[in-house]
């Protein structure tokens, strides 16, 4: 008996360029060349209320950058966050890509520049994500900080792979590999929308919890008392030809992508 495959068609409805100079490293790097828009980077580009946002690095002052556009518009807002591409340039590490998400109070969660490293978390006042263009332009960023919550202890061992992820109801999740492969261990905590905190989900092993992260177990079991769904998203965003450090790159962004979504349900 023969099978049907269905064909899978993408066709993309706009091309846009965000940075004439975005970041393309050098040939000596850990990976590739390639810092924005890694196969394993999820949540480079993110949809919210009205919004399409984007967070990549750049070229010149190898700063972390930010964008936005309306949907019904291809004009780009983008803000020069003064952050700065700091662990991953000592040896051009593409491990140490942008994870963003946005929480449901309007604020933007940046994650980044992490490969075995002490987290780099960054986030927005609240309501920045669909505030005011003049608004926007201040770039209202609340400083860095090496924990999920101001005035707690960093968060444990050098970490690599940040997630944010939506959890519903405006809140969102974080993962990230705690320690180095092939020993290291996957930690999830969770942001309350309401009060603009992190907090450790249920246990989701035997293992004891760790500062405010759940320890998740090795065999990628979860086993969350609240339900996860994540987002999978096929897009295109980039055109890395030239390899050098000096090449000037280009951030590219097709609005028209895919999206798998499972449900992970404890």
């Amino acid at each position: 008996m023969s099978t049907a495959t269905a064909q899978l068609t993408i066709t993309p409805t706009s091309d846009m360029e965000l940075d004439p100079s975005a970041l393309v490293m050098g040939t000596r790097d850990v990976t590739n060349g390639s810092i924005n828009g890694r196969p394993f980077q999820q949540e480079a580009l993110v949809t919210f209320n009205g919004y399409q946002f984007a967070a990549w690095y750049h070229q010149g002052g190898l700063s972390l950058r930010l964008g936005r556009r309306s949907l019904d518009s291809e004009t780009w807002e983008v803000v020069d966050t003064g952050f700065l591409f700091q662990n991953g340039a000592q040896f051009w590490d593409s491990h140490n890509c942008v994870s963003m998400g946005i929480s449901g109070d309007g604020r933007i969660h940046l994650v980044f520049d992490l490969h075995s490293d002490v987290l780099r978390y960054v986030t927005t006042e609240l309501g920045y994500a669909t505030s005011s263009s003049a608004v926007w332009a201040a770039g209202r960023f609340v400083a860095e900080r090496n924990s999920l919550n101001p005035g707690e202890p960093r968060v444990p061992g050098g970490i690599t792979y940040p997630r944010l992820s939506k959890l519903g109801g405006g809140d969102l999740a974080v993962t990230f590999r705690e320690g180095g492969a092939p020993n290291g261990e996957h930690l999830i905590a969770a942001y309350d929308s309401n009060t603009g905190l992190w907090a450790s989900c249920e246990p989701s092993s035997m293992e004891t919890p760790a500062r405010g992260c759940t320890t998740m177990s090795k065999t990628i079991r979860l086993q969350l008392a609240t339900r996860i769904t994540m987002v999978f998203t096929l897009t295109s965003v980039g055109d890395y030809i030239p390899r050098g450090h000096g090449a000037r790159g280009r951030v590219v962004q097709i609005t028209t992508y895919i999206t798998l979504t499972a449900t992970i349900e404890g």
